[in-house]
């Protein structure tokens, strides 16, 4: 063994002195040995030292001492640099050695020889004075740290020769020849191991340290000690050589043991010498990372310096340090995920990973972390590999909740009730910023005011914010600021607020209004997007909104949305009116004047609109259009000299007052001086002297005064004489050639045609240009390209050239016109993408074809193929074939991706390339083998696609290309993967049918090489089908007929008869049969009298059959093999009974009596005995008897057996039980049954077997009373009655029927009908019900009604049996009753549909009503419409149109909706709602339904509306008192004759004070509208009214106001005031200046009965609003004329501001004239006006 140590130095070599001979032996050959520096040892230190186990505490840092031991060697020993050593001091001074070894034995003495120890001199070279050397039994902890230098081992050590040696060894004892120098019983060399395959190196010594010189007198020979070592060394003389490499790693080589024979070649002594050689290491071995890859996954919130990962473990089979494998971590690739200094190594030589720095999963959510291994090879020659670990980092709880937003806004209404609130900009909602996405609480934490709790909550689960209680009108509050606090529903509970503000808007009773600086808006067509219009002054248009619900102040733009009639205007930010489209024009089909309508509508859901307002938009003209020129025909006029207009050109311009300029601009033929154009009315003229045959082709421009312009052509030919022949071609056919690549209008041909008569010719294509590709000048018959030619689309066309001259003469020619190509199109590559397969190693291999088209002719589609500068590839330039130029290697490139071009023929070719993807396939030159030989399996039969075994071949080859295949065997029942190797069932296996089958599997490259059976490229596969129970018993034996017959005297215990049966599966217990009996198959008896054996089959008889009433039994025998599962076959045997036993006629068992009628009562229970039936003639032998129902029908003969069956009882007679408890009087009252007595046949009496019972069910009272509901609101509500009723319904009306049915007969069916104690007391008040009818009735009438009782709600009960209450039966049911108001009632409005049409359809109507408002809708009746005038006065009459009225109720509460109720206006009344209901009515029913409104004039006077789906209630009171109408009749008519006379006598006293009447005209108080005449009049009201012209005293008639004590004027009343509609018709030429008059627009006169109300024009005509206005008759000279009482007069009109004009002859009205009006002074003026 040898110490780790410093080398000693000495001046001289000293000699061994041999005692024994006394002679001088040279000093011994022996490499260099190292004093050991450790402190000599103590006696008795190797007893004192304690074991480091014993001394070793556990703490949380080691828990075991293994750990404990790595860190001290570590520290003490494996540090790579100072560094390290130094970073572990601290722990170096606190760990004690954790093993103490003892000191060596001193090897300079060994043996009986004393030898010295020599140190190496210093004359060796490379040998280094500090060194670290560990040998096989050296712990590295006890060697110093020093570097050690191996070179010496290497060096070329001077060694002692023979020739040097001071001995000679002729005269050396014999004795000490094959000796080992120094007295040792062995040698030892030292040899490092090999570098590659150089295995030069030499043993240290290089000579053996044995006396003697071989071949001189001693002889060496080498032999092994252990078998195989021997082989890497040879012997050389002395020195030991190596033969081969020698690897100490990979042949585990520490050490070899040879044996030297050394033999004395004087005396012929043998000595065996043995010779151990150590193999010292060399770092060749790169550390190797075992159990990779590494993944872990951590928790983010893992603490600095904790634990990541403690398996990283790496092997370096070098020994020493070039084995000590250190660990770090190195830079990745920079990355966020690079874990380079997140992650470190605290303890290289552990690798053991722990935390540098804080994670965060939200950053990097993975990590990579680079891991090095790396040895401690001495001089820097360190090994190193790298891996990478995967660090996952899950998520942990550290961050809380977020909200989207910092803060959040609503607003709600005051006095409304918002419920959830719509928050902004969206949902209030909060998501944990973890991805473990925890579960949210929300909670409002705070408020602004404090009392919000009292205004809003939040759902806890949902955050959703609602209002819960209103916020008054009167409230100061403007706004809540509320804090919403989210807490995660985890551990830690963390929390996140946010705000919401919630404003507070004013009550929305008001609709917006909207106003505009201006009505009529300016702007240029053409103008962009966002200009601005302009009114006349240049001032923007600009709109404000203002709102009664927040004061007169305009409001901001976004609290309401301006909607445009079009949207080719809108808005900008500053309310201004802009263009919003593009293209704004004026001109045709444009307008030059728009009629704009804008509605400003509150910004949500609900929001109200403000009414219409109306713009005039005036568009202005920009010269954007140029004149148009429309062509001519061709003109002919006669010859001569005189001035003629030829055509008037009449250009058209449609931009606005352009004017246009004509002016020629040629002339053909020089007649430019023949012809003349008038410049501002485009005549064109003939001016001067034109030749009888000429023509002329005159152009003609026409410019406005933009400059633009357009230009016309007129052809004008001179006529000649008389036209009696046609034009004639020079040739029928023309034959021609374009190009299909000719431009438009190029000349192909021209066709010529000269007319005898010297006529001009025109020409035209009569047929063949279908697609107009051609056209011809009408002149010169020249034919030109008018559209693309294709010539692979159309190759030859064919035209028909039609000549025809100024006579109209005609002829035609034909032109074949052929396409030539050009070259158009591109070659084209077919069945692209390109893929490609080609072997490696092959040269000029085809790897595959292109192939491409051109639909070009001749050389245009003559392709050509290459391939630019491709190394690999090459193409043949005409088929289009692509080889390997040289051999591919599929190591270097797997896949080429080859770029072919695609040439025609063309000078100027077109190209086309494609790219081809060639795959480079590996060959295999190994053919795979199999290293079993032979596969055993087991499987089960019939048992599809199941896995029978997996074979496995080797493929040598780098890249393994297996492809597995069944060589021989049974291929239609078996296959194989190709790919892995296993092997299954094509269907199932048949035991039976075969036991074992043999496979030879091989491959498909084995097969491609010749391979064969019975070598390693094949193996078989033997299978041994396991038997299952797969095939069931078949009987083979049964008796004949599958009958029996037996005596029924047969004994007990006798076999009576046999069955068989056999199974066919191959092995047991599959194939072993028993047999049973089937009970549940078999006669009701058959298991009381026979069995059946289970081994053999017998039938066996059980009992005694003459005791049995059967004649006939099944035995069902099942036949079950005993296989798992167990399979069985059945067999039915019918055993017949034969009765030996006679009895004499009529007599034997029977019925004592053949008909029985019974009474049962219904619903009698079940099992219920129903009737015994006495058996006579029963025999005293023990027989055995029962009976059985064979046949019962009910009342209708319906087959009702089941209901009934028969059963012997204790006293051997025949009951008849009821087996189902259906006995129900309602439904069936009668039964007859039947039933027959069994026995053995001969005890039985024929005649007496059978008996009939006829069965009547008695009637119980087990029904109660069920109110019918039969009306078409029932379908929506359930088991209610509804009514509507006026509130003018008189006491005793019929108000409803209910109606009740019950089933029972008799009394027990009479139904009476009360009011329930628990009806409403009050409703109890109103009405009362008939007790047989069920009719309700009103007792009062309805005048005191609180509507807080609304809707009256009946209980009404209906009871059977009267009179007998414990027996009877009750049903409940309610009828709401509603009355009706105005407030309850709707009109739907029909245009076009008069009420008698829609009275038939109300049904109809009621149902589209009721389906689409989802209420209960009932038409009350339909009348003439009722229209508000435009002040929205009530009310005028449309006899064309008709008013609906119809009503609601609610399906919820049974309640009529009225208009104020939400509701009403979401399902009617809405604009949605009404929408799409008046949508619905128009669609289904075909009329116009055109609003819906409220009723507008009050008339529920009548006593009850009608009804659709809810019966209403028809004044019947008077049916029953006819005389009484009668006499009243009377009454009435004798009336109406008195006041008749009296009111013409009236009248005429009336018409004199009237005649006798200033004239006087009462203006109403309201201000008036003019429309401006020169407008559309849509609608003109006028006020018509007749007043008295005369004043004399004695007419006047005395109407006096008590109570207001004035007197009235009787020449005016309110019955004469009517309204007028405007005739613009009017004759009457009135004379009047002002004519506003004409069509001032009155209002209703309204006001007290007796006192009109007027009001001065003071807006119009403020000089006649200070003075009364006086009109003097032409008699009077300009004097006023005052009748008598205009005193009175003027005091009525001082207070009531009334104007009293003084009639004229010439104030006229353009209305007619009312037919009593003035007949008696025809010379007085009209007292009929308009205002």
């Amino acid at each position: 063994m040898i110490d780790t140590c410093k080398p000693q130095q000495q001046e001289e070599l000293p000699t061994a002195v041999d005692e024994t001979s006394n002679n001088n032996i040279p000093p011994p050959i022996l490499p260099p040995t190292f004093i050991s520096q450790q402190p000599e040892p103590q006696d008795g230190e190797f007893e004192s030292q304690p074991s480091p186990q014993d001394t070793f505490t556990p703490d949380a840092e080691y828990p075991n001492y293994e750990d404990y031991a790595d860190d001290y060697n570590y520290i003490n020993n494996g540090a790579a640099n100072t560094a390290d050593v130094n970073s572990d001091k601290e722990r170096q001074n606190a760990l004690p050695p954790p093993n103490a070894f003892p000191p060596q034995p001193d090897l300079s003495t060994v043996g009986d020889v004393d030898y010295q120890i020599y140190d190496v001199p210093k004359s060796v070279p490379d040998v280094s004075s500090d060194y670290n050397y560990y040998s096989d039994s050296v712990d590295p902890a006890q060697a110093p740290t020093q570097e050690v230098n191996f070179d010496y081992y290497n060096a070329d050590v001077p060694q002692p020769t023979v020739s040097q040696q001071a001995v000679d060894l002729n005269t050396a004892d014999v004795e000490q020849l094959c000796h080992v120098v120094g007295g040792d019983s062995n040698v030892v060399l030292d040899i490092d191991e090999s570098v590659g395959n150089d295995f030069s190196q030499s043993t240290t010594p290089k000579q053996l340290p044995i006396y003697g010189v071989p071949g001189s007198n001693i002889q060496l020979e080498l032999v092994a000690a252990e078998s195989g070592q021997a082989q890497y060394f040879v012997l050389d003389g002395n020195q030991l050589r190596l033969s081969q490499p020698l690897d100490r790693d990979a042949d585990d080589l520490s050490s070899l043991v040879l044996q030297v024979t050394c033999t004395v070649l004087g005396t012929g002594k043998r000595r065996t010498i043995p010779v151990i050689v150590k193999v010292s290491d060399l770092n060749d071995n790169t550390p190797r990372f075992m159990n990779t890859p590494y993944t872990v996954d951590i928790e983010e919130d893992a603490p600095i310096n904790s634990v990541v990962f403690r398996g990283i473990k790496a092997e370096d089979p070098d020994s020493g340090p070039r084995g000590l494998v250190q660990y770090r971590i190195i830079p990745g690739d920079g990355s966020a995920s690079d874990g380079y200094g997140v992650f470190a190594i605290d303890l290289p030589h552990q690798g053991i990973i722990t935390v540098a720095k804080k994670l965060d999963f939200e950053t990097v959510s993975r990590y990579y972390l680079t891991l090095e291994a790396r040895d401690q090879a001495p001089g820097g020659q360190h090994r190193s590999e790298t891996t990478i670990m995967t660090i996952n980092v899950r998520d942990s709880d550290d961050l809380g909740p977020e909200f989207t937003h910092s803060l959040y806004t609503a607003s709600i209404s005051r006095a409304e009730l918002t419920g959830a609130l719509d928050v902004q900009p969206e949902k209030l909602e909060a998501q944990d910023g973890d991805s473990l996405r925890a579960e949210m609480s929300y909670t409002i934490v705070s408020g602004k005011p404090d009392d919000y709790k009292e205004y809003f909550n939040i759902d806890r689960r949902t955050g959703v914010v609602r209002q819960i209680k209103e916020v008054g009108s009167d409230s100061p509050i403007e706004r809540f600021e509320l804090t919403v606090q989210a807490e995660e529903k985890t551990r830690l509970r963390k929390r996140k607020e946010t705000k919401l503000i919630i404003n507070v808007n004013a009550v929305d009773a008001f609709p917006p209004v909207l106003t505009v600086s201006a009505d009529q808006g300016y702007v240029t067509e053409n103008s962009p997007i966002g200009t601005v219009l302009k009114d006349k002054d240049g001032n923007p248009v600009v709109f404000s909104v203002t709102d009664q619900d927040l004061g007169s102040e305009p409001r901001p733009k976004g609290d309401y949305r301006l909607e445009f009639t079009t949207d080719q205007f809108s808005t900008n930010s500053d309310s201004e009116l802009i263009v919003n489209l593009p293209n704004l024009d004026r001109d045709p089909p444009g307008q030059p004047m728009l009629m704009l309508q804008v509605v400003a509508r509150e910004v949500k859901n609900t929001g109200k609109s403000s009414n219409p307002l109306t713009l005039r938009i005036n568009i202005r003209d920009e010269n954007d259009n140029p004149p148009f020129l429309p062509s001519f025909p061709p003109f002919t006029i006669p010859p001569g000299d005189g001035r003629r207009i030829i055509v008037n050109l009449n250009a058209t311009d449609v931009d606005e007052n352009d004017s246009v300029k004509y002016k020629i601009t040629d002339v053909s033929n020089g007649g430019k001086r023949a012809f003349y154009v008038n410049p501002n009315t485009g005549d064109l003229e003939v001016i001067g002297a034109v030749e009888a045959g000429e023509s002329y082709r005159i152009t003609v421009t026409a410019k406005d005064s933009a400059e633009a312009q357009s230009e016309t052509t007129i052809d004008v030919h001179i006529s000649q004489g008389p036209n009696l022949r046609p034009p004639r071609f020079e040739q029928a056919v023309y034959d021609a050639q374009v190009s299909e690549g000719a431009s438009r209008y190029t000349t192909i041909a021209r066709v010529l045609a000269v007319d005898p008569e010297s006529s001009s010719v025109t020409y035209s294509i009569l047929s063949g240009n279908a697609q107009g590709h051609f056209s011809i000048e009408e002149s010169s018959g020249v034919i030109r390209v008018n559209a693309t030619l294709d010539r692979e689309d159309t190759r030859r066309y064919t035209l028909v050239i039609l000549a025809e001259d100024e006579g109209g003469m005609t002829s035609t020619a034909t032109v074949n016109i052929i396409v030539t190509d050009i070259n158009d199109e591109n070659p084209i590559f077919q069945n692209t993408p390109y893929n490609f397969r080609v072997k490696e190693g092959e040269v000029g291999a085809m790897v595959g074809k292109v192939f491409a088209e051109d639909k070009d002719t001749k050389e245009n589609a003559n392709i050509s193929y290459s391939i630019d500068d491709n190394k690999l590839f090459e193409i043949d330039p005409y088929s289009g074939e692509i080889r390997t130029k040289t051999a591919l290697d599929f190591e270097t490139g797997q896949v080429h991706y080859v770029a072919i071009t695609a040439r025609d023929g063309a000078k100027e070719p077109r190209i086309a390339t494609a790219t081809a993807t060639v795959l480079v396939q590996d060959i295999s030159d190994e053919v795979p083998y199999f290293p079993e030989s032979q596969y055993d399996a087991v499987v089960p039969e019939n048992i599809k696609d199941f896995l029978v075994v997996k074979v496995t071949a080797l493929d040598k080859d780098t890249v393994s290309m297996i492809n597995y295949r069944i060589m021989s065997g049974a291929l239609e029942e078996f296959r194989i993967d190709p790919l892995s190797g296993e092997i299954f069932t094509i269907k199932g296996l048949d035991y039976e049918r075969r036991k074992v089958h043999e496979l030879v599997i091989g491959t498909e490259q084995g097969m491609l090489h010749g391979s064969e059976e019975g070598n390693t490229t094949t193996t078989l596969v033997k299978i041994m089908v396991q038997d299952v129970n797969d095939m069931a018993p078949e009987f083979t034996s049964v008796p004949t007929g599958n009958t029996l017959y037996v005596r029924n005297d047969a004994k007990i215990h006798d076999i009576v008869g046999k069955v068989q049966a056999a199974d066919n599966d191959g092995t047991e217990p599959g194939n072993l049969v028993r047999y049973s009996l089937d009970v549940e198959s078999s006669s009701p008896s058959a298991e009381t009298y026979f069995r059946v054996d289970t081994q053999t089959g017998d039938i066996i008889l059980l009992g005694d059959l003459s005791n049995e009433v059967y004649e006939e039994y099944k035995l069902s025998i099942k036949a079950m093999d005993q296989g798992t599962p167990s399979l069985s076959a059945n067999v039915d045997i019918i055993v017949r009974v034969e009765q030996v036993v006679t009895l004499p006629p009529n007599t034997g068992v029977g019925f004592n009596q053949l008909t029985y009628q019974i009474q049962v009562m219904e619903n009698t229970p079940q099992e219920a005995v129903l009737k015994t039936l006495p058996l006579v003639d029963i025999p005293e032998k023990n027989i055995r008897i029962s009976c059985s129902v064979t046949s019962a029908r009910d009342k209708n003969g319906k087959d009702v057996s089941i209901l009934f069956r028969g059963e012997m009882n204790e006293a051997n007679q025949c009951n008849l039980i009821l087996a189902r408890s259906v006995l129900d009087y309602e439904s069936m009252p009668e039964y007859r049954v039947k039933i027959r007595v069994n026995t053995l046949t001969a005890f039985i009496n024929p005649k007496r077997a059978e008996a009939e019972i006829k069965l009547q069910v008695v009637d119980k009272n087990d029904n109660s009373p069920t109110f019918i509901y039969n009306n078409s609101y029932n379908t929506i509500i359930k088991d209610k009655y509804l009514k509507v009723l006026s509130l003018n319904t008189k006491p005793g009306s019929e108000v409803l029927q209910v109606m009740a049915k019950d089933s029972d007969s008799g009394n027990f069916g009479t139904v009476s009908f009360e009011l329930a104690t628990d009806s409403d007391p009050v409703a109890r008040q109103y009405f009362k019900v008939d007790a047989e009818s069920g009719i309700v009735r009103t007792t009062k009438d309805f005048s005191d009604v609180d509507p807080k009782d609304l809707p009256f709600k009946l209980v009404i009960n209906a009871r059977d049996n009267p009179g007998d209450i414990e027996n009877s039966k009750m049903d409940k049911t309610e009828a709401v009753i509603n009355l009706l108001q105005k407030q309850n009632l709707f009109v739907i409005v029909l245009k076009g549909t008069k009420p008698n049409e829609v009275k038939s359809r109300f049904d109809e109507l009621g149902k589209i009503l009721s389906d689409q408002s989802e209420m209960i809708v009932n038409i009350d009746r339909a009348v003439e419409a009722q229209v508000r005038d435009d002040n929205g006065t009530c009310c005028l009459q449309s006899k064309q149109d008709t008013d609906v009225w119809f009503y609601a109720i609610d399906p919820a509460t049974q309640t009529l909706l009225a208009l104020n109720e939400s509701m009403t206006v979401e399902k009617i009344t809405g604009k949605q709602a009404s929408t799409s209901l008046k949508y619905i009515v128009t669609g289904d029913l075909h009329v116009q339904a055109s609003d819906i409104h409220e009723v507008y004039v009050e008339d529920t006077s009548r006593d009850d509306p009608t009804a659709t789906s809810v019966k209403t209630l028809y004044n019947s009171q008077y049916s029953g008192y006819p005389a009484v109408l009668i006499a009243i009749g009377c009454i009435v008519f004798a009336s109406s004759i008195i006041a008749i006379t009296y009111i013409l006598i009236l009248y005429k006293r009336y018409q004199k004070a009237k005649d006798s009447t200033e004239q006087m005209i009462v203006v109403p108080r309201y201000e008036p509208v003019f429309v401006e005449p020169n407008m559309k009049l849509y609608e003109t009201q006028v006020l018509q009214m007749s007043v008295n012209m005369d004043e004399p005293e004695d007419l006047r008639i005395d109407f006096k106001n008590r109570s207001a004590n004035r007197y009235v004027d009787p020449g005016f009343n309110l019955d004469n005031v009517s309204y007028i509609t405007h005739d613009t018709t009017s004759t009457s030429g009135s004379p009047v200046q002002d004519t506003s008059l004409s069509t001032f627009r009155a209002a209703t006169v309204s006001g007290r009965p007796g006192r009109p109300i007027s009001r001065s024009q003071s807006s119009h005509r403020p000089n006649q609003a200070s003075q009364p206005l006086r009109l003097t008759p032409p008699h009077s000279n300009g004097a006023a004329h005052h009748p008598p009482g205009a005193a009175a007069a003027a005091v009525f009109s001082a207070e009531e501001q009334n104007l009293i004009f003084h009639g004229r002859s010439d104030f006229n009205t353009s209305t007619p004239k009312r037919s009593h009006s003035f007949k008696a002074m025809p010379q007085n003026p009209d007292a009929t006006t308009q205002l």
